[in-house]
């Protein structure tokens, strides 16, 4: 017997009474007859999916949360303690075999052949869900104003009310991503001190879908790499919460990447093969630090801050399902441009955006003792080691210095803030240090 089949009994008496299966009146087309005559039932697809469907059992594979369901004809979910819901219908089934000394009914293999039963009836619940509320609602208008009426922003900025009605419409879009044609604009960054509604207001928002599709603490480590586990947790799910948002700069390079990916390629735990899934989320972080962001390119988080979110008002006042059918109905509408900034909202986005970059040692050396202000006459050619030695540092500070020339505009394509590559390794076109060593 497997090693599941030490849970039959566990588990078999708290779901006879859910779905017990009895053998009158149930058919089974895939027999063994022997010899003598006698026949027995054997462990096929074509038996399975007969039982499942005799006790009127809903087997389906969620694709957002991807993962196979098991529901009762209630619509309730199974009602037991262990997690995997295939795992105790291929007990219970097992069971019954057992009991019927059917052939072959051992729970490993159901196990497989109900997850393979389950891909044949793939579902997105939270774009069906959107589907409902456009029927409903086909002329959805107004209930987002009513929501951003529950936000008190920090200051009267009308980019605040479109990067989240943007951002709403990004979800939708996300949702209906089934094909991998495109990945999210950016991550919306809510603002402001603890305890103003910030955190909850992604779950809220994600509620008439279900909290199953709300994953929160989504959290990449400090080197900025990525596992399998955190990209699972990450990308199954409506809306995702990234925790801690604080960045550095190699944390920023991977956000950047990981937020516009169209697809996702991962091999799930005890999967055989690396699978492809098409990016269904979109993701939210929340800060209370004015400070925050490393690196002048930040038009991929768009940043609100605020000041106090009535959650308790959006809960009891807002239609969360009108206010969905009409995010969805500007996706409909403008398909991908629902969620993109125009050329002048992107520059006001990155206007807030640049006043949250945090300060280094490095960015106050360069801003403080280099002469600016000099004629650029007077500017010259130099290495990032070169530059940090001229302002005080380390030269072993020469990364660092590096990305703070980039913060304050250094590329290539600058026609100020210069940067070229030689031999010797990248060179900034910098003034005169004025920088006085100590004796």
């Amino acid at each position: 017997m497997s090693d599941k089949g030490s849970d039959y009994n566990r588990i078999s008496k708290k779901l006879d009474k859910q779905i017990y299966i009895p053998s009158d009146d149930l058919f089974l087309p895939d027999i063994h007859t022997y010899k003598n005559g006698e026949i027995n039932y054997k462990c096929t697809l074509d038996n399975l999916k007969a039982i499942v469907e005799y006790k009127r059992v809903t087997l389906y594979y969620d694709e957002i949360l991807k993962i196979p369901i098991v529901e009762l004809p209630s619509g309730e979910p199974l009602q037991t303690n262990d997690p995997d819901q295939i795992n105790s219908l291929s007990i219970e089934i097992a069971n019954f075999g057992e009991k019927n000394n059917y052939i072959g009914f051992n729970s490993d293999k159901i196990y497989k052949q109900l997850v393979h039963l389950s891909y044949q009836n793939s579902r997105n619940i939270p774009k069906e869900k959107l589907m409902l509320a456009n029927y409903k609602y086909p002329d959805a208008k107004g209930e987002i104003d009513k929501m951003l009426d529950c936000l008190t922003f920090e200051d009267n900025n009308p980019i605040y009310p479109i990067l989240i009605t943007k951002w709403l419409s990004q979800v939708t879009a996300m949702i209906c991503n089934d094909k991998g044609e495109y990945g999210a604009e950016a991550v919306l960054v809510l603002q402001g001190r603890q305890a103003i509604g910030k955190s909850y207001f992604g779950r809220l928002m994600c509620s008439y879908f279900g909290d199953e599709y709300f994953t929160q603490n989504i959290r990449f480590n400090t080197y900025g790499n990525v596992d399998k586990d955190v990209i699972i947790k990450a990308t199954s799910c409506v809306i995702g919460e990234l925790a801690e948002f604080e960045t550095n700069p190699k944390m920023m390079d991977l956000l950047k990447e990981f937020i516009t990916v169209n697809s996702d390629t991962v091999r799930k735990p005890y999967g055989k093969a690396q699978e492809r899934f098409n990016r269904q989320s979109t993701y939210y972080a929340t800060t209370n630090r004015d400070h925050f962001l490393s690196d002048s390119e930040n038009r991929r988080f768009w940043i609100v801050p605020v000041k106090f979110i009535d959650t308790k008002r959006i809960k009891n006042a807002i239609n969360l399902e009108k206010l969905w059918a009409e995010a969805y109905l500007s996706f409909l509408k403008n398909e991908r441009d629902s969620f993109r900034l125009t050329a002048e909202e992107r520059l006001t986005a990155e206007s807030i955006s640049k006043a949250r970059i945090k300060m280094t040692s490095e960015d106050i050396a360069l801003r403080d003792l280099l002469d600016w202000n000099d004629d650029i006459s007077n500017w010259h050619w130099q290495t990032a080691t070169q530059i940090a030695e001229n302002v005080g540092l380390q030269p072993t500070a020469n990364r660092n210095i590096g990305y703070a020339l980039s913060r304050m505009g250094y590329s290539k394509n600058s026609d100020t803030y210069k940067l070229k590559n030689s031999n010797r390794g990248s060179q900034y076109f910098v003034p005169r240090s004025l920088y006085i060593p100590p004796y």
